[in-house]
């Protein structure tokens, strides 16, 4: 595999991809770069009163706290007043709902364990999140989708 580099005066990224592979695969391919520059959310944390910029693949979890969300980071928590459901509608296809008031990003799912019957996700940090069993066929059927993307 070669890779050139040539540096031009443009406003966006222009990327040519030449091999012997077939549209399928080089759409996998730009997918995974266009990937690469990962969505911003803009919040107001309630905690404090300060507006953060969040990167989407910083989330670890989320969950309901009475009428607001916690946001959890790997560094930080954050809260707003919003929805768990208009809120995962701004998250992208590796955040899933694994229960009425929990969200997790399946980028930092380390193992799901079973803990007195009950589901738990293990995330990247060692942070766990109860699966409830009317979500876990979802879960499951979520990773099996992005196993083959």
């Amino acid at each position: 595999m070669k890779f050139r580099f040539e540096s031009e005066n443009v406003p966006e990224w222009d990327i040519v991809l030449r091999a012997n592979i077939t549209q399928v695969e080089a759409d996998k391919f730009f997918e995974f770069i266009s990937d690469y520059e990962q969505p911003v959310l803009q919040i107001t944390d309630r905690l404090n009163g300060r507006h953060v910029r969040i990167y989407m693949h910083d989330i670890v979890a989320i969950q309901v706290q009475k009428n607001n969300l916690q946001i959890e980071t790997s560094t930080d928590t954050y809260e707003i007043r919003s929805t768990l459901a208009s809120f995962m509608a701004k998250l992208d296809k590796y955040f899933v709902q694994v229960s009425r008031s929990s969200a997790i990003q399946l980028r930092l799912l380390k193992e799901v364990k079973i803990v007195w019957g009950n589901a738990v996700a293990v995330l990247a940090g060692g942070k766990e999140v109860e699966i409830s069993r009317r979500y876990l066929s979802s879960l499951k059927a979520q990773l099996e989708e992005l196993r083959y993307d």
